[in-house]
């Protein structure tokens, strides 16, 4: 289970007991629908992606992976820093990414490659099942009494500004950067640019656990990392370890 996002097996019992109807019958609720189309209907988004180091057998990959705004990618950090600082999350990412922002329901993606999902964060009161194979997911970042309280809503259709969002890219929703433009093609995201890759390393020399002790609750459930932000964007805006900065590394 390790290298996906709410993969808590905690959080799995709760979802049984609150939703044993879904549980018991063994039926699965209706596919997440699509939020309505933002303006524009395609945006650019910064993401993070937590990642292994890539090799031969397994290239690097976007597709059924998930991905994180700074947000969302700092309490992926500090809920998870464990699992990433210690096993096979070597690395982070930072992306654009050009996405669809009619949003689906969010599914959980394995890290490695080659990248596989599932049906998506589940929560008391909330499942999300993927709308489809080919959407973007949206899921406002959540973890398993991460402060005390569990968000009760997806947030697949919401900003979700302070706690910050999850996204998962669907392999085959994945366009040629020519038809990101029109929505008649079935393709819902690209990759427009990898601006850099740093270390975890690198960011736990500058302070990274120490920064998720700092948490800021949010009305309604859930927490933000200010800290952990502030680490974050200063190790991929500079290269100086001095600054608070982190090296490039080649993928």
């Amino acid at each position: 289970m390790i290298g996906k996002r709410n993969r808590d097996v905690r959080l799995l019992v709760l979802v049984c007991l609150k939703c044993s109807f879904y549980c018991l019958a063994n039926e699965i609720p209706p596919p997440s629908p699509l939020c309505q189309p933002q303006n524009p209907i395609f945006n650019n988004l910064t993401l993070y992606f937590a990642h292994p180091i890539a090799n031969n057998t397994h290239p690097l990959r976007w597709g059924n992976h998930n991905m994180g705004d700074l947000a969302g990618e700092a309490l992926f950090l500090c809920a998870d820093n464990y699992s990433v600082g210690h096993f096979h999350d070597k690395l982070i990412s930072q992306l654009t990414v050009r996405v669809d922002t009619r949003f689906g329901g969010y599914a959980s993606c394995t890290d490695t490659e080659p990248g596989t999902c599932e049906i998506g964060a589940r929560l008391p009161g909330s499942i999300d099942v993927i709308s489809n194979n080919v959407s973007v997911g949206r899921h406002a970042a959540t973890y398993w009494h991460t402060c005390g309280d569990i968000v009760n809503y997806t947030g697949q259709c919401l900003s979700n500004e302070k706690l910050g969002n999850w996204f998962s890219l669907p392999l085959q929703g994945m366009c040629n950067s020519l038809h990101m433009h029109s929505a008649s093609h079935n393709c819902t995201w690209h990759v427009e640019a990898v601006h850099k890759t740093i270390m975890v390393a690198c960011l736990l020399e500058q302070g990274l656990l120490n920064s998720c002790n700092t948490r800021i609750p949010v009305t309604g459930g859930g927490c933000m990392f200010p800290s952990t932000q502030s680490i974050i964007t200063k190790a991929f805006t500079s290269s100086d370890i001095h600054q608070g900065g982190c090296p490039n590394v080649a993928i």
